[in-house]
């Protein structure tokens, strides 16, 4: 499909009900966890900022736990983020946490981790698609900073696990954001990645 019914269909019953700033967030403590198994469509208010990517069980491949969340090139409303140019390309959906208070040493050993996985049941990413990680300071709430990503043109589509420490003093602080977005075509319901069992502990 083009579009994302069940998204279209959310948007709808929940017009005028727009994703939080990080600044009216509440700060959130350790550990932070989802694994995406609540019965929600969108990312829940509670750990995320944003509602553009599609909470569901049923487009990925043998996750490790019953739900991921799906980024594509549909925004939150279950449409083409660019109808208009079939070959338009670029950012497509975020996954922004809430602010959260890492307020750690270097020595406590704070890392995150989570699983991902390309097409599943979905439309294979291209090779210049990618899943990206990013990191932001409370220091400098303007720049995100890249941490990790993957290309679309693994050989397989099994959930692959990422262990990332968090050791820089950068990062190390009350009001730590992380998220996720993807590169993708965005002219339909194209591209997807899978997202799963995030920690941050």
């Amino acid at each position: 499909l083009s579009t994302n019914p069940v998204l279209q269909e959310h948007a709808q019953k929940n017009k005028g009900l727009a994703a939080r700033s990080a600044a009216s967030a509440d700060t959130l403590d350790l550990p932070f966890y989802d694994d995406f198994s609540d019965p929600v469509i969108v990312p829940r208010f509670d750990r995320w900022i944003d509602t553009l990517t599609y909470i569901n069980m049923d487009m990925a491949i043998a996750p490790p736990s019953y739900g991921v969340a799906t980024f594509d090139g549909l925004n939150g409303a279950g449409l083409a983020y660019n109808i208009a140019n079939q070959n338009a390309y670029g950012v497509a959906d975020y996954l922004t946490s809430a602010p959260i208070d890492l307020n750690y040493l270097p020595s406590d050993s704070v890392y995150l981790s989570f699983y991902y996985q390309m097409t599943g049941l979905g439309n294979a990413p291209e090779a210049e698609d990618s899943l990206v990680l990013e990191f932001q300071s409370p220091a400098d709430t303007l720049d995100w900073v890249h941490i990790w990503s993957t290309p679309g043109d693994l050989p397989d589509t099994v959930f692959r696990s990422v262990y990332i420490p968090i050791t820089d003093t950068t990062w190390l602080k009350r009001g730590f954001q992380f998220r996720f977005k993807n590169y993708a075509t965005l002219s339909g319901n194209l591209d997807h990645w899978h997202v799963d069992y995030i920690i941050l502990d």
